[in-house]
């Protein structure tokens, strides 16, 4: 999928077509190791791998909200309406994607509730941001930011509650235990991070995150061993879930710097 196919001044080609590919691609995966059986009885590889598929495919619906929330591409007056065309393209292909992982997954229930609740808190990280700031992702000149006012604050606070309501549905289909909760905003703040490095001004310091990162799944499995003293069964599907996320993270962000794209830099 090229460029030139989806309108090169007004959409990402390159980054839509990875993720597209890609959440097919680690769709199929997952609904695949669902015939295995449960994660837990699964060999040690086996859960290594299923978790990195999770970890991955969230990372793409991520990348994929921020896109459709969050860039602004428009280098012509004309540019809004393909925008919010494929803006309702990527929304739809979420949701039926989405759908579609609910049924593969359904006697997964927990790690569809995990994937879920991992994308949706993720993107939630970068809209708060633009929410006070006013800052889009974009390329060309900056956006002019205008005047902050109360609705911006009440605005941050919606979303933050909308989190709150997410972690307490999240909870109907799964153990919300402290080393999940700390999983889940780990990845988030990794994530928001990851686009302020290397699309702002000092992409410099993904060399300060890298050890953060690393330290990540041993910080939960810590946590998890003091609430349960099973750190050891879980350590593959926390380490595989760190670092299909990451990894996944990492590439969209690359493709985001490579298209020109900004974030707190006006060169």
């Amino acid at each position: 999928m090229s460029d030139s196919l989806l309108g090169k001044d007004q959409v990402d080609g390159v980054l839509l077509g990875w993720c597209f590919t890609w959440s097919i691609v680690l769709s199929i995966a997952l609904a695949g190791f669902a015939g295995l059986g449960d994660p837990d009885s699964m060999e040690d590889e086996s859960q290594f791998l299923f978790a990195s598929s999770l970890g991955g495919l969230a990372a793409t619906w991520t990348a994929m909200g921020v896109w459709a929330a969050l860039i602004d591409v428009k280098t012509e007056a004309n540019a809004k309406r393909p925008m919010r065309r494929w803006q309702t393209v990527v929304g739809c292909f979420l949701l039926v994607n989405a759908v579609v992982m609910v049924f593969a997954l359904q006697f997964m229930p927990s790690f569809v509730a995990f994937l879920l609740l991992l994308a949706s808190i993720s993107s939630l990280g970068p809209f708060l941001i633009w929410q006070w700031f006013r800052r889009p992702i974009h390329r060309g000149p900056t956006p002019p930011t205008g005047q902050r006012s109360i609705g911006q604050i009440l605005g941050m606070a919606v979303t933050i509650a909308v989190g709150n309501v997410l972690f307490k549905v999240a909870g109907i289909w799964m153990d919300l235990s402290e080393a999940t909760i700390m999983l889940v905003l780990c990845l988030a703040v990794g994530w928001t991070l990851l686009l302020l490095t290397m699309l702002g001004r000092q992409w410099g310091w993904i060399f300060g995150l890298i050890p953060l990162c690393i330290g990540q799944p041993f910080a939960v499995l810590l946590v998890m061993d003091m609430e349960s003293s099973n750190a050891d069964e879980q350590a593959m599907i926390v380490s595989g879930t760190c670092i299909g996320f990451y990894l996944f993270a990492m590439l969209y962000v690359l493709l985001l710097r490579s298209s020109g794209h900004k974030w707190f830099r006006s060169i």
